[in-house]
């Protein structure tokens, strides 16, 4: 493939099935990570110590989850509302530095 211009790019079909792709990975991801948030919300004990746990355990199930599949999720819409510019990039270089943070966030969290 070659394309030398943006318009050859909307052409091409694969496109179209790469950003369904990855707005339903987002979706699920959001899915999973709502679930678990839910679940541990639940599961309070009464006990200092395993009630904090579970608190921490959900701030780092947010931190990598729920922020990161929102954000990817606007870049899906953002990407089918306005297919022939370029204006999704731009939340799309936010989400990369978004996925680093979290995961720079899920490695420091053993010290907090």
């Amino acid at each position: 493939y070659q394309c030398h211009v943006f318009a050859d790019l909307v052409r091409i079909d694969w496109s179209t099935y790469m950003s369904v792709a990855l707005g339903s990975l987002a979706f699920i991801d959001i899915v999973i990570a709502s679930s678990l948030c839910y679940l541990l919300a639940t599961s309070h004990t009464g006990f200092a110590g395993t009630d904090s746990l579970i608190k921490n355990v959900m701030g780092y199930i947010i931190n990598t989850g729920c922020l990161t599949s929102i954000s990817s999720m606007a870049v899906m819409i953002t990407c089918a509302v306005m297919p022939k510019n370029f204006n999704f990039l731009g939340l799309e270089f936010f989400v990369a530095k978004l996925y680093v943070n979290s995961f720079l966030a899920l490695l420091n969290a053993p010290y907090y």
